[in-house]
Protein backbone atom coordinates (compact mmCIF):
# COMPACT_ATOMS: atom_id res chain seq x y z
CA UNK A 1 0.00 0.00 0.00
CA UNK A 2 1.40 3.35 -0.99
CA UNK A 3 1.25 6.34 1.31
CA UNK A 4 0.94 8.86 -1.50
CA UNK A 5 -1.91 11.33 -0.89
CA UNK A 6 -3.84 12.75 -3.83
CA UNK A 7 -5.22 15.99 -2.49
CA UNK A 8 -6.81 17.05 -5.79
CA UNK A 9 -9.55 14.43 -5.87
CA UNK A 10 -11.84 15.69 -3.09
CA UNK A 11 -13.47 19.09 -3.46
CA UNK A 12 -15.33 19.03 -0.14
CA UNK A 13 -15.96 16.40 2.51
CA UNK A 14 -18.08 17.32 5.52
CA UNK A 15 -20.93 16.15 7.74
CA UNK A 16 -23.67 17.79 9.76
CA UNK A 17 -26.46 16.72 12.10
CA UNK A 18 -30.14 17.62 12.06
CA UNK A 19 -31.14 19.96 14.90
CA UNK A 20 -34.69 20.96 13.96
CA UNK A 21 -36.75 19.79 16.89
CA UNK A 22 -40.22 19.71 15.34
CA UNK A 23 -41.44 18.01 12.19
CA UNK A 24 -40.56 14.64 10.70
CA UNK A 25 -38.29 12.33 12.73
CA UNK A 26 -37.26 8.86 11.61
CA UNK A 27 -35.83 8.05 15.06
CA UNK A 28 -38.98 8.55 17.12
CA UNK A 29 -38.60 5.03 18.59
CA UNK A 30 -34.89 5.56 19.27
CA UNK A 31 -34.61 9.26 20.19
CA UNK A 32 -31.04 8.84 21.43
CA UNK A 33 -29.89 8.84 17.79
CA UNK A 34 -29.12 12.02 15.89
CA UNK A 35 -29.66 11.90 12.12
CA UNK A 36 -26.94 13.38 9.97
CA UNK A 37 -25.73 13.84 6.43
CA UNK A 38 -22.32 13.20 4.90
CA UNK A 39 -21.47 15.18 1.75
CA UNK A 40 -18.70 14.04 -0.56
CA UNK A 41 -17.96 16.15 -3.64
CA UNK A 42 -15.16 15.19 -6.04
CA UNK A 43 -13.31 17.53 -8.37
CA UNK A 44 -13.32 17.15 -12.11
CA UNK A 45 -10.67 14.61 -13.07
CA UNK A 46 -9.50 13.67 -16.58
CA UNK A 47 -10.25 10.44 -18.38
CA UNK A 48 -8.11 7.56 -17.20
CA UNK A 49 -5.10 6.99 -19.42
CA UNK A 50 -4.42 3.53 -18.02
CA UNK A 51 -4.84 0.65 -20.44
CA UNK A 52 -8.28 -0.84 -20.10
CA UNK A 53 -10.41 -3.48 -21.77
CA UNK A 54 -14.10 -3.18 -22.62
CA UNK A 55 -15.75 -6.50 -23.44
CA UNK A 56 -19.25 -6.03 -24.86
CA UNK A 57 -21.55 -9.08 -24.87
CA UNK A 58 -24.88 -8.48 -26.63
CA UNK A 59 -28.07 -10.49 -26.88
CA UNK A 60 -28.94 -11.29 -30.48
CA UNK A 61 -31.72 -13.79 -29.77
CA UNK A 62 -34.90 -13.79 -31.81
CA UNK A 63 -36.77 -11.43 -29.48
CA UNK A 64 -34.42 -8.59 -30.44
CA UNK A 65 -36.45 -8.30 -33.67
CA UNK A 66 -39.38 -6.89 -31.66
CA UNK A 67 -40.49 -3.45 -32.82
CA UNK A 68 -40.29 -0.38 -30.58
CA UNK A 69 -42.53 2.69 -30.51
CA UNK A 70 -40.58 4.29 -33.35
CA UNK A 71 -41.15 1.19 -35.53
CA UNK A 72 -37.49 0.19 -35.33
CA UNK A 73 -36.31 -3.05 -33.79
CA UNK A 74 -34.60 -3.44 -30.43
CA UNK A 75 -31.59 -4.74 -32.35
CA UNK A 76 -31.43 -1.53 -34.37
CA UNK A 77 -31.35 0.63 -31.23
CA UNK A 78 -28.72 -1.57 -29.56
CA UNK A 79 -26.50 -1.55 -32.65
CA UNK A 80 -26.89 2.21 -32.95
CA UNK A 81 -25.76 2.62 -29.34
CA UNK A 82 -22.72 0.35 -29.74
CA UNK A 83 -21.67 2.24 -32.85
CA UNK A 84 -21.93 5.53 -31.00
CA UNK A 85 -19.80 4.14 -28.18
CA UNK A 86 -17.16 3.12 -30.71
CA UNK A 87 -17.19 6.60 -32.25
CA UNK A 88 -16.93 8.26 -28.85
CA UNK A 89 -13.92 6.12 -27.89
CA UNK A 90 -12.26 6.89 -31.22
CA UNK A 91 -12.86 10.63 -30.93
CA UNK A 92 -11.14 10.68 -27.52
CA UNK A 93 -8.45 8.12 -28.26
CA UNK A 94 -5.71 10.72 -27.74
CA UNK A 95 -6.71 10.87 -24.06
CA UNK A 96 -7.62 7.25 -23.35
CA UNK A 97 -6.12 3.81 -23.89
CA UNK A 98 -8.93 1.36 -24.69
CA UNK A 99 -9.07 -2.14 -26.09
CA UNK A 100 -12.55 -3.01 -27.37
CA UNK A 101 -14.02 -6.45 -27.98
CA UNK A 102 -17.59 -7.07 -29.17
CA UNK A 103 -19.53 -10.34 -29.20
CA UNK A 104 -23.11 -11.31 -29.87
CA UNK A 105 -24.84 -14.34 -28.42
CA UNK A 106 -28.00 -16.37 -28.72
CA UNK A 107 -27.54 -20.12 -28.35
CA UNK A 108 -24.22 -19.64 -30.16
CA UNK A 109 -21.37 -17.18 -29.74
CA UNK A 110 -20.73 -14.74 -32.56
CA UNK A 111 -17.56 -12.65 -32.68
CA UNK A 112 -18.16 -9.15 -34.01
CA UNK A 113 -14.84 -7.52 -33.15
CA UNK A 114 -11.73 -9.23 -31.80
CA UNK A 115 -9.58 -7.33 -29.30
CA UNK A 116 -8.82 -4.03 -31.03
CA UNK A 117 -7.00 -0.90 -29.89
CA UNK A 118 -9.37 1.99 -30.62
CA UNK A 119 -7.64 4.88 -32.35
CA UNK A 120 -8.66 8.04 -34.16
CA UNK A 121 -8.97 6.17 -37.42
CA UNK A 122 -12.13 6.85 -39.43
CA UNK A 123 -11.60 3.80 -41.61
CA UNK A 124 -11.31 1.56 -38.53
CA UNK A 125 -14.47 3.03 -37.01
CA UNK A 126 -16.44 2.59 -40.24
CA UNK A 127 -15.27 -1.02 -40.45
CA UNK A 128 -16.43 -1.69 -36.89
CA UNK A 129 -19.79 -0.04 -37.63
CA UNK A 130 -20.25 -2.23 -40.69
CA UNK A 131 -19.45 -5.37 -38.70
CA UNK A 132 -21.96 -4.42 -36.02
CA UNK A 133 -24.73 -3.91 -38.60
CA UNK A 134 -23.92 -7.02 -40.62
CA UNK A 135 -23.30 -9.47 -37.76
CA UNK A 136 -25.52 -8.42 -34.83
CA UNK A 137 -28.88 -9.61 -36.16
CA UNK A 138 -31.71 -11.38 -34.29
CA UNK A 139 -31.78 -15.15 -34.76
CA UNK A 140 -31.81 -17.91 -32.11
CA UNK A 141 -32.48 -18.76 -28.45
CA UNK A 142 -30.90 -17.30 -25.29
CA UNK A 143 -28.02 -19.21 -23.69
CA UNK A 144 -26.65 -17.01 -20.91
CA UNK A 145 -24.36 -19.76 -19.61
CA UNK A 146 -22.58 -20.01 -22.95
CA UNK A 147 -22.32 -16.22 -23.17
CA UNK A 148 -20.84 -15.80 -19.67
CA UNK A 149 -18.46 -18.69 -20.18
CA UNK A 150 -17.17 -17.08 -23.35
CA UNK A 151 -16.81 -13.71 -21.59
CA UNK A 152 -14.75 -15.35 -18.85
CA UNK A 153 -12.46 -17.02 -21.40
CA UNK A 154 -11.96 -13.80 -23.35
CA UNK A 155 -11.30 -11.62 -20.29
CA UNK A 156 -9.01 -14.16 -18.64
CA UNK A 157 -6.86 -14.27 -21.76
CA UNK A 158 -6.25 -10.52 -21.87
CA UNK A 159 -2.68 -9.32 -21.23
CA UNK A 160 -2.05 -8.73 -17.51
CA UNK A 161 -0.89 -5.19 -18.30
CA UNK A 162 -4.53 -4.18 -18.68
CA UNK A 163 -5.38 -2.10 -15.63
CA UNK A 164 -9.20 -2.18 -15.84
CA UNK A 165 -11.44 -4.84 -17.36
CA UNK A 166 -15.11 -4.00 -17.95
CA UNK A 167 -17.63 -6.65 -18.91
CA UNK A 168 -20.86 -5.12 -20.26
CA UNK A 169 -23.53 -7.81 -20.61
CA UNK A 170 -26.87 -6.99 -22.25
CA UNK A 171 -29.97 -9.16 -22.59
CA UNK A 172 -33.65 -8.60 -23.26
CA UNK A 173 -35.01 -11.98 -22.21
CA UNK A 174 -34.79 -15.09 -20.08
CA UNK A 175 -32.74 -18.24 -20.50
CA UNK A 176 -34.26 -20.50 -23.16
CA UNK A 177 -31.21 -22.69 -23.72
CA UNK A 178 -28.32 -23.94 -21.61
CA UNK A 179 -27.80 -24.02 -17.84
CA UNK A 180 -30.17 -22.13 -15.52
CA UNK A 181 -28.16 -22.88 -12.37
CA UNK A 182 -27.55 -19.45 -10.84
CA UNK A 183 -24.52 -20.65 -8.85
CA UNK A 184 -22.84 -21.98 -11.98
CA UNK A 185 -23.57 -18.72 -13.79
CA UNK A 186 -22.35 -16.60 -10.86
CA UNK A 187 -19.10 -18.57 -10.62
CA UNK A 188 -18.25 -17.60 -14.20
CA UNK A 189 -17.77 -13.97 -13.09
CA UNK A 190 -14.50 -12.46 -11.92
CA UNK A 191 -15.04 -10.01 -9.04
CA UNK A 192 -11.92 -8.09 -10.05
CA UNK A 193 -13.62 -7.01 -13.29
CA UNK A 194 -16.33 -4.41 -13.63
CA UNK A 195 -19.36 -6.60 -14.31
CA UNK A 196 -22.19 -4.49 -15.69
CA UNK A 197 -25.53 -6.12 -16.48
CA UNK A 198 -28.14 -4.33 -18.56
CA UNK A 199 -31.69 -5.59 -18.89
CA UNK A 200 -33.64 -4.28 -21.86
CA UNK A 201 -37.41 -4.31 -21.78
CA UNK A 202 -39.84 -5.70 -19.25
CA UNK A 203 -39.35 -9.36 -20.23
CA UNK A 204 -35.72 -9.76 -19.15
CA UNK A 205 -34.85 -11.90 -16.12
CA UNK A 206 -34.61 -9.26 -13.40
CA UNK A 207 -33.82 -11.65 -10.57
CA UNK A 208 -31.00 -13.32 -12.48
CA UNK A 209 -29.31 -10.06 -13.49
CA UNK A 210 -29.64 -8.69 -9.96
CA UNK A 211 -28.09 -11.85 -8.58
CA UNK A 212 -25.18 -11.66 -11.02
CA UNK A 213 -24.71 -7.96 -10.28
CA UNK A 214 -24.45 -8.67 -6.54
CA UNK A 215 -20.81 -9.68 -7.12
CA UNK A 216 -18.14 -7.22 -5.99
CA UNK A 217 -17.80 -4.47 -8.60
CA UNK A 218 -21.11 -5.55 -10.11
CA UNK A 219 -23.95 -3.27 -11.21
CA UNK A 220 -27.38 -3.67 -12.77
CA UNK A 221 -29.18 -1.25 -15.09
CA UNK A 222 -32.61 -1.37 -16.74
CA UNK A 223 -33.55 0.20 -20.07
CA UNK A 224 -37.29 0.81 -19.86
CA UNK A 225 -37.50 2.66 -23.17
CA UNK A 226 -35.13 1.17 -25.73
CA UNK A 227 -35.01 4.56 -27.44
CA UNK A 228 -33.22 5.77 -24.29
CA UNK A 229 -30.58 3.03 -24.40
CA UNK A 230 -27.96 5.64 -25.27
CA UNK A 231 -28.59 7.47 -22.00
CA UNK A 232 -28.13 4.32 -19.93
CA UNK A 233 -25.06 3.13 -21.82
CA UNK A 234 -23.73 6.68 -21.78
CA UNK A 235 -23.84 6.70 -17.99
CA UNK A 236 -22.08 3.33 -17.96
CA UNK A 237 -19.35 4.44 -20.38
CA UNK A 238 -18.78 7.62 -18.39
CA UNK A 239 -18.22 5.54 -15.25
CA UNK A 240 -15.62 3.47 -17.13
CA UNK A 241 -13.75 6.44 -18.59
CA UNK A 242 -13.82 8.72 -15.55
CA UNK A 243 -13.07 6.65 -12.42
CA UNK A 244 -11.85 8.96 -9.64
CA UNK A 245 -11.95 7.00 -6.39
CA UNK A 246 -11.83 3.19 -6.45
CA UNK A 247 -11.94 0.35 -3.92
CA UNK A 248 -12.82 2.93 -1.29
CA UNK A 249 -14.23 2.57 2.21
CA UNK A 250 -15.95 4.84 4.69
CA UNK A 251 -15.16 4.09 8.33
CA UNK A 252 -17.15 5.60 11.20
CA UNK A 253 -16.18 5.85 14.86
CA UNK A 254 -18.84 6.54 17.51
CA UNK A 255 -21.59 6.38 14.94
CA UNK A 256 -22.90 4.55 11.88
CA UNK A 257 -23.49 5.06 8.17
CA UNK A 258 -26.48 3.73 6.25
CA UNK A 259 -25.83 0.88 3.81
CA UNK A 260 -28.87 1.11 1.53
CA UNK A 261 -28.00 -2.10 -0.34
CA UNK A 262 -28.57 -4.18 2.80
CA UNK A 263 -30.81 -1.74 4.70
CA UNK A 264 -28.42 -1.71 7.67
CA UNK A 265 -26.50 0.84 9.72
CA UNK A 266 -22.81 -0.10 9.75
CA UNK A 267 -19.46 1.16 11.03
CA UNK A 268 -17.65 0.48 7.76
CA UNK A 269 -18.99 0.49 4.23
CA UNK A 270 -17.36 -0.45 0.93
CA UNK A 271 -18.14 1.93 -1.91
CA UNK A 272 -18.50 1.34 -5.61
CA UNK A 273 -16.21 3.33 -7.88
CA UNK A 274 -16.94 7.05 -7.50
CA UNK A 275 -16.62 9.00 -10.71
CA UNK A 276 -15.27 12.44 -11.54
CA UNK A 277 -17.45 15.37 -10.40
CA UNK A 278 -19.58 13.11 -8.24
CA UNK A 279 -21.70 14.72 -5.53
CA UNK A 280 -22.58 11.98 -3.06
CA UNK A 281 -24.74 12.21 0.03
CA UNK A 282 -24.72 9.48 2.67
CA UNK A 283 -26.93 9.17 5.74
CA UNK A 284 -25.25 8.88 9.14
CA UNK A 285 -26.37 8.63 12.76
CA UNK A 286 -24.82 8.82 16.20
CA UNK A 287 -25.69 8.95 19.88
CA UNK A 288 -22.65 11.13 20.61
CA UNK A 289 -22.19 13.84 17.97
CA UNK A 290 -19.28 15.35 19.90
CA UNK A 291 -17.31 12.08 19.55
CA UNK A 292 -18.28 11.30 15.95
CA UNK A 293 -15.44 10.62 13.50
CA UNK A 294 -15.47 9.59 9.86
CA UNK A 295 -12.68 8.59 7.48
CA UNK A 296 -12.55 7.75 3.78
CA UNK A 297 -9.82 5.82 2.00
CA UNK A 298 -9.35 4.45 -1.47
CA UNK A 299 -7.28 4.31 -4.62
CA UNK A 300 -6.98 7.12 -7.14
CA UNK A 301 -5.31 7.29 -10.53
CA UNK A 302 -2.19 8.67 -8.85
CA UNK A 303 -2.00 6.69 -5.63
CA UNK A 304 -3.78 6.17 -2.35
CA UNK A 305 -6.08 8.58 -0.53
CA UNK A 306 -7.02 8.69 3.14
CA UNK A 307 -8.84 11.67 4.57
CA UNK A 308 -10.73 12.59 7.70
CA UNK A 309 -14.14 14.19 7.35
CA UNK A 310 -14.79 17.64 8.81
CA UNK A 311 -17.83 18.75 10.78
CA UNK A 312 -19.59 21.54 8.93
CA UNK A 313 -19.18 24.60 11.16
CA UNK A 314 -22.34 25.85 12.85
CA UNK A 315 -23.98 28.83 11.24
CA UNK A 316 -24.78 31.56 13.76
CA UNK A 317 -27.64 34.04 13.56
CA UNK A 318 -27.40 37.75 14.40
CA UNK A 319 -27.77 36.96 18.09
CA UNK A 320 -24.97 34.42 18.06
CA UNK A 321 -27.31 31.43 18.36
CA UNK A 322 -26.67 28.22 16.43
CA UNK A 323 -28.60 28.27 13.16
CA UNK A 324 -31.13 25.69 12.10
CA UNK A 325 -29.94 22.56 10.31
CA UNK A 326 -32.98 21.02 8.67
CA UNK A 327 -32.32 17.62 7.08
CA UNK A 328 -36.00 16.73 6.77
CA UNK A 329 -35.83 15.96 3.06
CA UNK A 330 -32.98 13.51 3.66
CA UNK A 331 -34.94 11.78 6.41
CA UNK A 332 -37.71 11.41 3.82
CA UNK A 333 -35.12 9.89 1.50
CA UNK A 334 -34.09 7.50 4.29
CA UNK A 335 -37.68 6.33 4.73
CA UNK A 336 -38.08 5.97 0.96
CA UNK A 337 -35.04 3.71 0.73
CA UNK A 338 -36.25 1.62 3.67
CA UNK A 339 -39.76 1.17 2.22
CA UNK A 340 -38.38 0.24 -1.20
CA UNK A 341 -36.07 -2.31 0.38
CA UNK A 342 -38.98 -3.89 2.28
CA UNK A 343 -40.94 -4.10 -0.98
CA UNK A 344 -37.99 -5.76 -2.70
CA UNK A 345 -37.83 -8.44 0.00
CA UNK A 346 -41.54 -9.04 -0.43
CA UNK A 347 -41.20 -9.20 -4.22
CA UNK A 348 -38.42 -11.76 -3.93
CA UNK A 349 -40.80 -14.13 -2.20
CA UNK A 350 -39.92 -13.50 1.42
CA UNK A 351 -42.29 -15.28 3.78
CA UNK A 352 -44.88 -12.72 4.81
CA UNK A 353 -48.45 -12.88 6.04
CA UNK A 354 -51.21 -11.25 4.02
CA UNK A 355 -51.82 -8.81 6.86
CA UNK A 356 -48.18 -7.73 6.81
CA UNK A 357 -48.34 -7.27 3.06
CA UNK A 358 -51.36 -5.04 3.41
CA UNK A 359 -49.66 -3.06 6.16
CA UNK A 360 -46.65 -2.42 3.93
CA UNK A 361 -48.81 -1.26 1.05
CA UNK A 362 -50.71 1.05 3.37
CA UNK A 363 -47.40 2.47 4.64
CA UNK A 364 -46.41 3.26 1.06
CA UNK A 365 -49.72 5.02 0.45
CA UNK A 366 -49.57 7.02 3.65
CA UNK A 367 -45.96 8.01 3.09
CA UNK A 368 -46.67 9.12 -0.46
CA UNK A 369 -49.38 11.38 0.92
CA UNK A 370 -46.88 12.82 3.41
CA UNK A 371 -44.35 13.49 0.64
CA UNK A 372 -46.87 15.21 -1.60
CA UNK A 373 -48.20 17.36 1.23
CA UNK A 374 -44.64 18.34 2.18
CA UNK A 375 -43.79 19.16 -1.44
CA UNK A 376 -46.67 21.64 -1.53
CA UNK A 377 -44.98 23.64 1.24
CA UNK A 378 -41.66 24.02 -0.59
CA UNK A 379 -40.48 27.03 -2.56
CA UNK A 380 -36.99 25.95 -3.64
CA UNK A 381 -37.05 24.27 -7.07
CA UNK A 382 -34.14 22.05 -6.00
CA UNK A 383 -36.09 20.84 -2.96
CA UNK A 384 -39.24 20.35 -5.03
CA UNK A 385 -37.35 18.22 -7.56
CA UNK A 386 -35.74 16.23 -4.75
CA UNK A 387 -39.12 15.37 -3.16
CA UNK A 388 -40.75 14.78 -6.56
CA UNK A 389 -38.22 12.04 -7.34
CA UNK A 390 -38.85 10.43 -3.94
CA UNK A 391 -42.58 10.62 -4.68
CA UNK A 392 -41.99 8.93 -8.04
CA UNK A 393 -40.02 6.18 -6.26
CA UNK A 394 -42.92 5.48 -3.92
CA UNK A 395 -45.64 5.90 -6.55
CA UNK A 396 -44.00 3.49 -9.00
CA UNK A 397 -43.41 0.98 -6.19
CA UNK A 398 -47.02 1.34 -5.08
CA UNK A 399 -48.43 1.19 -8.60
CA UNK A 400 -46.62 -2.10 -9.29
CA UNK A 401 -46.87 -3.48 -5.75
CA UNK A 402 -48.98 -6.55 -6.58
CA UNK A 403 -47.49 -7.01 -10.02
CA UNK A 404 -45.32 -9.88 -11.18
CA UNK A 405 -42.86 -7.12 -12.15
CA UNK A 406 -42.80 -5.49 -8.72
CA UNK A 407 -39.24 -6.68 -8.15
CA UNK A 408 -38.12 -4.97 -11.38
CA UNK A 409 -39.58 -1.57 -10.64
CA UNK A 410 -38.97 -1.37 -6.90
CA UNK A 411 -35.39 -2.61 -7.14
CA UNK A 412 -34.28 -0.38 -10.01
CA UNK A 413 -35.76 2.74 -8.37
CA UNK A 414 -34.08 1.66 -5.12
CA UNK A 415 -30.69 1.25 -6.81
CA UNK A 416 -31.00 4.51 -8.73
CA UNK A 417 -31.95 6.44 -5.59
CA UNK A 418 -29.34 4.78 -3.39
CA UNK A 419 -26.52 5.10 -5.93
CA UNK A 420 -27.64 8.60 -7.00
CA UNK A 421 -27.57 7.62 -10.66
CA UNK A 422 -28.40 9.89 -13.58
CA UNK A 423 -31.03 7.78 -15.36
CA UNK A 424 -34.42 7.04 -13.83
CA UNK A 425 -37.01 4.71 -15.32
CA UNK A 426 -40.25 6.53 -16.12
CA UNK A 427 -42.11 3.95 -18.19
CA UNK A 428 -44.40 1.45 -16.42
CA UNK A 429 -46.07 -1.14 -18.60
CA UNK A 430 -47.72 -4.56 -18.55
CA UNK A 431 -47.66 -4.85 -14.77
CA UNK A 432 -50.69 -7.17 -14.46
CA UNK A 433 -51.63 -5.56 -11.15
CA UNK A 434 -53.81 -7.75 -8.97
CA UNK A 435 -56.84 -6.49 -7.10
CA UNK A 436 -56.46 -6.22 -3.34
CA UNK A 437 -58.93 -5.68 -0.55
CA UNK A 438 -57.12 -2.95 1.33
CA UNK A 439 -58.95 -0.25 3.23
CA UNK A 440 -59.40 2.89 1.11
CA UNK A 441 -57.43 6.02 1.89
CA UNK A 442 -58.93 9.29 2.94
CA UNK A 443 -60.35 11.02 -0.11
CA UNK A 444 -57.79 13.82 -0.33
CA UNK A 445 -54.25 14.50 0.93
CA UNK A 446 -53.09 18.00 0.07
CA UNK A 447 -53.60 18.51 -3.66
CA UNK A 448 -53.58 14.79 -4.48
CA UNK A 449 -56.83 12.97 -5.25
CA UNK A 450 -57.50 9.31 -4.49
CA UNK A 451 -60.10 6.92 -5.82
CA UNK A 452 -61.92 5.16 -2.98
CA UNK A 453 -62.81 2.10 -5.03
CA UNK A 454 -59.53 1.49 -6.79
CA UNK A 455 -57.30 2.57 -3.89
CA UNK A 456 -55.22 4.37 -6.45
CA UNK A 457 -53.98 7.89 -6.99
CA UNK A 458 -55.63 9.89 -9.72
CA UNK A 459 -53.87 12.51 -11.85
CA UNK A 460 -50.40 11.69 -10.57
CA UNK A 461 -47.77 12.25 -13.23
CA UNK A 462 -44.34 10.64 -13.07
CA UNK A 463 -41.50 13.01 -13.94
CA UNK A 464 -41.33 13.24 -17.72
CA UNK A 465 -37.54 13.49 -17.88
CA UNK A 466 -35.59 10.27 -17.31
CA UNK A 467 -32.53 12.25 -16.18
CA UNK A 468 -32.04 13.45 -12.63
CA UNK A 469 -30.35 16.81 -13.10
CA UNK A 470 -29.16 16.84 -9.47
CA UNK A 471 -27.06 13.72 -10.11
CA UNK A 472 -25.83 14.50 -13.62
CA UNK A 473 -22.62 16.43 -14.22
CA UNK A 474 -21.83 18.31 -17.41
CA UNK A 475 -19.31 15.66 -18.43
CA UNK A 476 -21.87 12.90 -17.92
CA UNK A 477 -24.37 14.85 -20.01
CA UNK A 478 -21.81 15.14 -22.79
CA UNK A 479 -21.02 11.41 -22.83
CA UNK A 480 -24.69 10.45 -22.66
CA UNK A 481 -25.50 12.83 -25.50
CA UNK A 482 -22.72 11.39 -27.68
CA UNK A 483 -23.80 7.80 -27.05
CA UNK A 484 -27.42 8.75 -27.84
CA UNK A 485 -26.62 10.76 -30.96
CA UNK A 486 -28.75 9.82 -33.98
CA UNK A 487 -26.64 9.62 -37.13
CA UNK A 488 -28.28 9.46 -40.51
CA UNK A 489 -27.69 6.20 -42.33
CA UNK A 490 -28.94 4.69 -45.55
CA UNK A 491 -28.93 1.29 -43.91
CA UNK A 492 -31.31 2.13 -41.04
CA UNK A 493 -33.46 -0.83 -40.19
CA UNK A 494 -37.19 -0.02 -40.16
Amino acid sequence: MTSQIDEQIINCFYYQFHNKEDGYNIFEDTPEYKFGLLNLVLNSTPMTKKLQMIHSKNDMSGSMIDLCKDNRTKMFHLNHTIKNITSLLSNHSDNINVLLEIFGFDDKIQEVLSVTKITKDEKLVNTIHSKIDSILKPRGMTDIYKALKNSKEQLDNIDEKVHYKSHIFMTDGVITSGSTDTKILFDLLNPENNNIFVGIGIEHDTLLLQHLASIKNGSYYYVDNIENAGLVFGEIIHSILYPALMNSNITVNNGEIYDFKNNTWVNKMELSTIVSEANKQFHIRTKTPELFELLIDGNTENGYLKEKCDLLPDLLDDEGKIGLIDLTKFMYRQTTLELLYQTILLSKGASIKLEEKEVLKQKLKNFLAILLTYKDTLTSMDDIEFIKILSDDIYITLKTFNSEKSILYSSIRHQTQGNERCYNITNIENTNTENTNLQPLTRQYGNTQYDDDENDILEYEISSSPLNSRNTSQTQQYVMREVSYRRQSNTEEI
